[in-house]
C-alpha cells in the first residue's frame, strides 16, 4: 500500500472526475430505458471507453497507483477501440445497419494491442511499481520504437474512421429530405469534425514528439481536456434537448408514431414517392386539396400520409402543400412572362385561396411580404 498523504490534488483531478462522474452517469440514464437499441449500446461503449481512460489519467496524475499498480494502463488497448465503436455508432444511426460478420474485423487492432500489452500486465506489481515510478518521476519520457508505432497506429486509424464516417454522413439519403435523417447528418458532420480536428492535433503533437524524440507529459491534458468537454456536451445536450438527444442521438423513435411498421428507410421511399406525385402531378396548384383527395391521388391510407408527414418531415399535410404554393409563386414572380400579373393572381393560380394565409405563408418562408420581396428583386435586376 502507497501512502495517502502523498496524494496530490488539483484542478486536473477535479476535470478528472467530473467527466469520468459524467460519462458513468450518462451511460447509467442510456442504459437505464427498457427498450435499447444498437445505437445506445454503441453509444454506452464510447462512454466506457472514454470513463476508463480518463480513469487511467487520474491513477497517474493522482499517483493512485501507487494503492492500485495493477489498474494502471489497463484501458490503452482500449483506446484501439474509439475508432471501431465511433463508426460503428455513426453508421446505426442511419437507415439500414446491422452488425455483420465481418464487422468484427475492426477489433483486430484492439486485440493485437491487447496482446502487445500483455507482458506488462503479467509483471510483478513490484515491477510494475517500479517502471511506473520511474515513468512518472519524467516529464519528458524517451520514445521508443514500440511506443512510437502504438501512438502513429492509433491515431492513423482514428483518422481513417472519421474519414469513413465522413464518407457515409456524406453519402446517406441525397435523395430525400426526412428531418430526421437530416439531422442525424448535421450531428454526425459536426461531431466528426471535432473528432478530426482532435486527431490531427494529436497527429501534430505526435510529429514533434518524434521530432524530439521524447513524449511531454503536458501534451496529455489535451486529451483528458477533450474528453471531459466531450462528455460534457453530451450530457449538457442530454438536458437541455432532451427531445433531439433522444430522437437523433440515441435514434429513438418519437413516440406519437411508436406504433408505425415502417423504419427509417421504408419512411424514406414513402416520402420521395409523396414528393414526386405532388411535382409532377403539380397536385398543390388545386385550392380545395384535402388530405382525404392527398391519399387518394398517391394510393396510400389517409392515416399513413398524415404520420409520414408528421413524423417525416416534421408537417402537417398544410404546411406540406403550402410549401410547394410558395416556391410556385416565388418562381412566378421571377419569371417576366408573368409580369403582367398582380401578386394576388399568381397567388391565386398557385393553389393559394385566401389572402391572408398567402401573405403568412409567403412571409414564413421569404422572411420577407411579397411586396418587399418584388421591390429587392427589381433591386437585383437594375
Amino acid at each position: 500500500m502507497g501512502d495517502l498523504s502523498a496524494l496530490r490534488f488539483d484542478i486536473w483531478q477535479v476535470l478528472l472526475l467530473f467527466g469520468i462522474f459524467q460519462a458513468v452517469f450518462l451511460a447509467a440514464v442510456i442504459l437505464w430505458t427498457p427498450r435499447k437499441n444498437q445505437s445506445e449500446y454503441l453509444l454506452v461503449l464510447l462512454l466506457a471507453i472514454i470513463a476508463i481512460n480518463l480513469t487511467n489519467y487520474l491513477l497517474l496524475h493522482a499517483d493512485l497507483y501507487r494503492l492500485a499498480p495493477h489498474l494502471v494502463h489497463l484501458s490503452l488497448p482500449a483506446i484501439l477501440l474509439i475508432g471501431p465503436v465511433y463508426f460503428l455508432y455513426a453508421r446505426s444511426l442511419l437507415p439500414g445497419f446491422s452488425f455483420r460478420l465481418k464487422d468484427y474485423g475492426h477489433f483486430v487492432l484492439f486485440g493485437l494491442g491487447v496482446i502487445f500489452l500483455t507482458p506488462f500486465y503479467f509483471l510483478d506489481p513490484a515491477e510494475k511499481l517500479d517502471l511506473i515510478n520511474a515513468q512518472q518521476t519524467k516529464t519528458h519520457l524517451p520514445l521508443s520504437l514500440s511506443i512510437n508505432t502504438f501512438l502513429v497506429v492509433q491515431i492513423l486509424q482514428s483518422m481513417y474512421y472519421t474519414y469513413r464516417v465522413h464518407r457515409i454522413s456524406k453519402s446517406a439519403h441525397k435523395h430525400v429530405e426526412v428531418s430526421t435523417l437530416l439531422q442525424k447528418k448535421k450531428w454526425l458532420h459536426k461531431f466528426n469534425s471535432g473528432f478530426a480536428a482532435f486527431w490531427f492535433t494529436d497527429l501534430l503533437c505526435l510529429t514533434w514528439f518524434i521530432r524530439v524524440g521524447e513524449i511531454r507529459h503536458e501534451a496529455f491534458y489535451l486529451v483528458m481536456l477533450v474528453s471531459a468537454v466531450f462528455v460534457s456536451v453530451l450530457a449538457f445536450m442530454g438536458i437541455r434537448y432532451n427531445r433531439y438527444f433522444s430522437e437523433v442521438i440515441l435514434n429513438r423513435r418519437k413516440r406519437r408514431y411508436n406504433t408505425s411498421t415502417l423504419n427509417d428507410e421504408q419512411l424514406a421511399l414513402v416520402i420521395a414517392k409523396l414528393q414526386r406525385s405532388m411535382e409532377r402531378k403539380k397536385l398543390y396548384l388545386d385550392p380545395t386539396l384535402s388530405l382525404a383527395q392527398f391519399a387518394t391521388a398517391v394510393d396510400l391510407p389517409r392515416h399513413q400520409c398524415s404520420q409520414v408527414l408528421n413524423g417525416g418531415l416534421g408537417k402537417n399535410f398544410y404546411d406540406f402543400v403550402n410549401e410547394y404554393r410558395f416556391n410556385e409563386v416565388r418562381r412566378r414572380l421571377e419569371d417576366k412572362q408573368d409580369s403582367h400579373l398582380t401578386i394576388l393572381a399568381i397567388a391565386f393560380e398557385s393553389g393559394f385561396n385566401n389572402k391572408n394565409t398567402f401573405n403568412k405563408v409567403f412571409k414564413k418562408y421569404a422572411g420577407m411580404t411579397p411586396s418587399q420581396f418584388l421591390v429587392d428583386r427589381h433591386k437585383v435586376v437594375r
